[in-house]
């Protein structure tokens, strides 16, 4: 029969941990960040629709009462303009308004009743035709220029990250609105584009939105293989649709490290619940062996799913960084921090060749570094990197290429970084490196062109030879910082785990086996019979601490000390059980079963405390 006191606080423990993991499995549920996030988009999406729908109807409906009037009689030609500049006052952003008669009606602009300037702005032109037929007078047409700057300021408002954008099309498919201007300028339309990059998802995207439909649709982009949603919604009075892209890396880097964290917790207080639930169920006080082989088992799951979190956690860069993953993306980030009016754009690619690590904290680098200039440009020729202690720079080629004066060079920097390696062997490091052009007045852009994907995981400005030992390579992008002024190159890394396993944990894991057989002999061998082992265990672990800490100079404690740290304190709990053993207290019940019993649990539950604080935060 159980002891009814061990039974009642077991009962005890046992239920308060199943409350608090029922409590946090549903709130871990109930978080679907995701969906929030998607919803708040829509949200956004149908009220700027609305806003533009409203603005674009008080156009239409100037423009079709003055058409009405006209149509009817009520309007004389000698009262057109005045009628129009009243109108012009009435509608902000405006760029002009007009009737034309024949024979202007193919050249609305040279209409004698025209006001307004177009010239080097875009705009969208609303035609309503005045005449009628019942009132037998001339045909003619009022017309009216909008400026696209203000529907752009609209679609930069809203917030889709630092990497999302917006777009505009008509029902025929023809952009109205896009980051890439040229989509506008030309004429081009949704399914054009879909076309030329074999994009099934736009042409379908062109097919839902024309029948006037909203929604949300995945979307992965052919051209930066990113993965993305795309928001939809129409406009009524135009019946053009209104689209926004929001980019799931930047919102899920930020979700998952949410529900990593969450996860992390709750890991650990479900195993909590079911070491307690196993004390129960194979009765603590006669299975204590059960119990025990159980727990380590429990604990171990535990320690490994973390490591598995941490192994797979999102990369984030910092957060005043703003990538570039794409050439919609740039413009967009452009258009809301736009440089200094006199800026010179040039476009600047880069391809590493070599990255190696010296001991003195120094990250040496080589590569090339490409620009292009436009044949006009009277500016100097070449780049900086002010971060670097030493730098080398030879002109490798100069050539032209539609039009431009492309010249590389060749680098080699040394480069200073500020690694931080606590959470050995499960750290990380990212490299950024700062382009700058050698002229002030010259903004550097990333020659987007030149790379066949521009995806960070598929590792553009790379050479996919170069070798990384005890290295991952993990992600690369072109990002901006410093309020959107400075051009960075980032690379992320992630260190190999085999080697440090091997080498630092892997024969930890060997002292830990070794440690319990000396503790097993309890009870059947002395004190002075252990002494030896046990000293040479000690050394032995000290020395292998030593030189872990001579390979990785770091002034901060590593995770993996805390492994040494327990082994230690593990070799002086076996050297006191032995020595109460031999003054002959309480340990000596069954051979100093108690101690063997903890043994595992201890060093187990102390990684999992420590692996928890250490990669929560």
């Amino acid at each position: 029969m159980w002891h009814k006191p061990a039974f009642k606080i077991l009962s005890v423990f046992y239920s308060a941990s199943l409350l608090l993991v029922l409590f946090m499995l549903y709130n871990y549920v109930q978080n679907d960040q995701v969906q929030v996030t998607k919803e708040q988009v829509m949200q956004e999406t149908r009220e700027l629709a609305q806003k533009i729908d409203d603005v674009l109807s008080q156009i239409s409906s100037t423009a079709h009462e003055l058409a009405d009037e006209i149509g009817a009689g009520k309007l004389q030609r000698s009262q057109i303009i005045e009628r129009l500049e009243k109108n012009m006052d009435k509608i902000p952003h405006l760029l002009g308004m007009g009737v034309a008669y024949i024979p202007y009606l193919n050249d609305q602009r040279h209409s004698p009743y025209y006001i307004g300037e177009t010239q080097a702005q875009i705009f969208q032109t609303f035609t309503i035709p005045c005449s009628r037929e019942q009132y037998k007078i001339s045909k003619c047409d009022v017309f009216v220029d909008y400026s696209l700057e203000n529907i752009k300021a609209l679609m930069n408002s809203l917030n889709l990250g630092k990497t999302g954008y917006g777009f505009i099309f008509s029902k025929e498919g023809e952009f109205i609105e896009h980051p890439i201007e040229e989509y506008v300028k030309n004429k081009k339309t949704i399914f054009e584009i879909a076309d030329i990059h074999n994009d099934n998802a736009l042409k379908r995207l062109g097919s839902l939105a024309i029948n006037k439909e909203s929604g949300v649709m995945e979307y992965i982009d052919p051209v930066t293989d990113q993965s993305a949603w795309i928001f939809y919604h129409p406009i009524s009075t135009t019946g053009w649709i209104m689209a926004t892209v929001v980019m799931q890396d930047e919102f899920f880097s930020q979700t998952l490290e949410e529900l990593r964290h969450q996860r992390i917790w709750l890991t650990f207080w479900i195993i909590i619940c079911l070491v307690f639930f196993l004390a129960l169920l194979f009765r603590a006080d006669k299975g204590h062996w059960t119990v025990v082989f159980s727990t380590s088992i429990l604990l171990f799951i535990g320690i490994s799913f973390i490591y598995y979190l941490a192994q797979t956690a999102p990369f984030r860069p910092a957060s005043e960084s703003t990538l570039i993953v794409g050439k919609a993306n740039l413009n967009q980030f452009l258009s809301i921090q736009p440089p200094e009016e006199k800026a010179l754009f040039i476009p600047t690619g880069i391809l590493i060749e070599s990255i190696t690590f010296s001991p003195d904290r120094l990250m040496n680098l080589t590569g090339h570094i490409w620009q292009k200039y436009e044949d006009d440009i009277n500016i100097s020729r070449g780049f900086s990197l002010p971060q670097a202690e030493s730098l080398q720079i030879k002109e490798a080629y100069r050539r032209q290429e539609n039009q431009k004066e492309v010249i590389g060079w060749y680098f080699e920097a040394s480069v200073p970084q500020a690694f931080n390696d606590s959470k050995y062997p499960f750290d990380r490091r990212e490299i950024n490196l700062l382009i700058e052009h050698t002229d002030k007045n010259v903004f550097l852009t990333p020659d987007l062109e030149a790379y066949q994907w521009i995806n960070p995981i598929y590792h553009p400005g790379i050479k996919p030879e170069v070798e990384l030992p005890s290295w991952q390579l993990k992600s690369s992008f072109f990002n901006y910082r410093a309020h959107g002024e400075k051009l960075y190159f980032t690379v992320f890394l992630q260190r190999d785990f085999l080697n440090p396993f091997m080498k630092s944990i892997l024969p930890l894991i060997v002292i830990g086996i070794m440690l319990f057989a000396i503790l097993l002999l309890l009870g059947s061998v002395g004190l002075t019979n252990v002494v030896a082992p046990l000293g040479a265990l000690f050394f032995g672990t000290l020395l292998a601490h030593i030189a872990l800490r001579k390979e990785i100079t770091a002034s901060d404690i590593l995770y993996v000390d805390y492994f040494y740290i327990i082994m230690y304190v593990a070799i002086l709990a076996v050297i006191i059980s032995y020595f109460l053993f031999h003054i002959k207290s309480k340990l000596q019940y069954r051979n100093g079963l108690v101690a063997k019993l903890l043994f595992w649990p201890f060093i187990l539950g102390s990684l999992l405390g420590v692996t928890v604080w250490r990669f929560y935060s």
